[in-house]
């Protein structure tokens, strides 16, 4: 008798070790899980590693300064020569706008005006 109840026995001790070592195989993943502990840390102190990183960038760039220097030529552009099609109609446009302004401005301040007396917010 005494047998069988330490066989109950180490059973229950088995299943109580199981279960601490799945509980604990869990929080090892959640530990190793390197990806999702280093977002979780950045949406927390956010501001941290931005610091960090352009402390790090000015360090590195102190250590290690850029040995090409830049040479910027100065180049000269030619006015474009436009086509006799294009002066054309640059001319007629700007022809159009002139003509086109007055009628425009009239519509509006009806429009407007329209609006202002039948209450209509726009």
């Amino acid at each position: 008798m005494a047998d069988k109840s330490r066989k109950i026995e180490l059973a229950a001790e088995l299943d109580v070790a199981r279960a601490e070592m799945s509980l604990n195989g869990a929080g090892l993943r959640r530990a190793m899980n390197v990806r999702e502990n280093l977002h979780r840390s950045i949406q927390r102190n956010r501001s941290v590693w931005l610091g960090g990183g352009a402390l790090l960038g000015l360090l590195l760039s102190l250590l290690f300064p850029s040995r090409h220097k830049s040479r910027v030529k100065e180049v000269r552009v030619q006015p474009e020569k436009r086509s006799m099609a294009g002066k054309v109609a640059s001319g007629l446009f700007q022809a159009a706008t002139v003509l086109a302004k007055p009628v425009i401005e009239t519509w509006l301040k009806a429009r407007v005006k329209q609006d202002s007396t039948t209450g209509h917010p726009r």
